[in-house]
């Protein structure tokens, strides 16, 4: 199991990330699905503690080749699953309906976010969806 998460706030190295389980880090700038700026990634053999991804201002990616050419290639899942870990709002507890799901997808377009290039208003609402009902 190999567990990903980019480094927001400065590159991956020596104090700026957890050591323990650390395998790889890379240097690739680029942005997480929830369009933060990322200055690298870090790769781990173990999940981090959320105490750890918070002291280190990490965000978890759940495709471990989310930066190669700076397209993610992460599945509408991975992405909404993302956006749920990421949200400071914490806001997931209702259903989604195809409307809202249109118009999320409308506004994450409009901002730039990487998102999978076969996630449909449909995709997107099912994976929504399933995530709310667990």
């Amino acid at each position: 199991m190999i567990a990903r998460y980019a480094t927001l706030l400065r590159p991956p190295g020596p104090g700026a990330v957890p050591r323990d389980g650390l395998i790889e880090c890379g240097y690739t700038e680029g942005y997480t699905p929830s369009h933060r700026h990322a200055w690298g990634w870090v790769d781990y053999n173990r999940e981090l503690t959320p105490e750890e991804v918070r002291h280190y201002d990490l965000e978890k990616l759940y495709a471990t080749n989310c930066f190669e050419g700076g397209k993610t290639t992460m599945t509408t899942t991975d992405f909404v699953r993302s956006l749920w870990e990421n949200d400071p709002n914490g806001s997931h507890d209702e259903p989604m309906d195809l409307e809202t799901a249109r118009i999320d997808l409308a506004h994450f377009a409009a901002d730039g976010f990487d998102m999978p290039d076969d996630i449909t208003p449909e995709s997107y609402m099912e994976a929504w969806n399933d995530l709310v009902n667990g």
